[in-house]
């Protein structure tokens, strides 16, 4: 997992910003109070709404998994992931800032609804039998974050960071602060782990372990596929018969294999910065 950088400009479909925003999120409301009026059994959404802002999803997570970081796009278009699920938060539906791209395997087969924090859960808005339409049509103007609203977005991230959730999002959150990883050249896996020297990382790592399939033994399998080319590269560089053309180009793969594009790029910058593979071996990173 790499840090993301959630786009805000109107780029973004219009769907998800200015009047278009306060119509489905007027929807949402009024279906909440047809709720608890027994009129609805529970909340039906509309997958066309959020199917709108996969374009957008993609290219702000270098078509990969922002779970995981496998690519998506060459083998499956990817689930645009509700973040806080909205069987819980059903007012976050259709909220954009609540939306990431991941595989089908993070998504559905591990994440599904579940969601754990370590404060109070964030409150939703109060709507009761009787609420009003004019108290209905106010609501909806602050629902949810309008994207292009610095306000209203910084109001919202201030939520997030309150209700402390022990699930990492890459567009809010920083991954690099709580993750590690271990490779093991004997079983050819790589291990997501806890970053040494923070305390609260186990939970946080322990909940993308459980939660979001991250130690899996496919993705295990495919990130050393990864290393194990980038463990060569760095091997190579320390020979010192090597000739200065292709000391440039492991420098150069090395390089595209931090960046963010890339498969796993997250794993390779954290071994990049703990220095050599003798350091790897020494610091227990590495089992050869």
């Amino acid at each position: 997992m790499i840090s993301l950088t959630r786009q805000r400009t109107d780029a973004i479909n219009p769907q998800f910003y200015g009047d278009k925003l306060v119509s489905t999120s007027l929807k949402l409301l009024r279906n909440q109070r047809s709720i608890k009026q027994g009129i609805l059994e529970k909340h039906k959404f509309d997958s066309d709404v959020w199917k709108k802002a996969k374009k957008q999803l993609l290219k702000e997570t270098f078509d990969k998994c922002a779970y995981c970081e496998a690519p998506t796009a060459v083998i499956a278009y990817g689930d645009v992931e509700h973040y806080r699920p909205k069987s819980k938060y059903w007012w976050l539906a259709y909220c954009v800032d609540n939306y990431l791209v991941s595989c089908a395997i993070c998504n559905q087969r591990f994440k599904k609804d579940k969601f754990f924090f370590k404060n109070s859960k964030m409150r939703g808005p109060i709507i009761r039998s009787n609420t009003t339409d004019k108290r209905l049509s106010t609501l909806s103007e602050n629902l949810v974050p309008d994207p292009l609203d610095s306000r209203q977005v910084s109001t919202f991230l201030n939520l997030h960071r309150q209700e402390g959730p022990f699930l990492i999002n890459p567009y809010i959150d920083e991954p690099e602060e709580f993750f590690a990883w271990k490779a093991d050249s004997n079983l050819r896996e790589v291990e997501l782990i806890a970053r040494p020297g923070n305390t609260e990382a186990e939970d946080y790592v322990g909940a993308a372990k459980d939660i979001y399939g991250l130690n899996r033994i496919r993705l295990r399998q495919y990130r050393y596929f990864i290393f194990d080319s980038y463990h060569t590269y760095k091997k190579t560089l320390l020979d010192s018969g090597i000739s200065p053309a292709t000391q440039a180009d492991n420098e150069q793969m090395i390089s595209k294999m931090k960046m963010p594009e890339s498969p796993f790029a997250g794993m390779i910058r954290f071994f990049e910065s703990i220095g050599q593979p003798s350091d790897w071996e020494q610091q227990g990173f590495l089992i050869v």
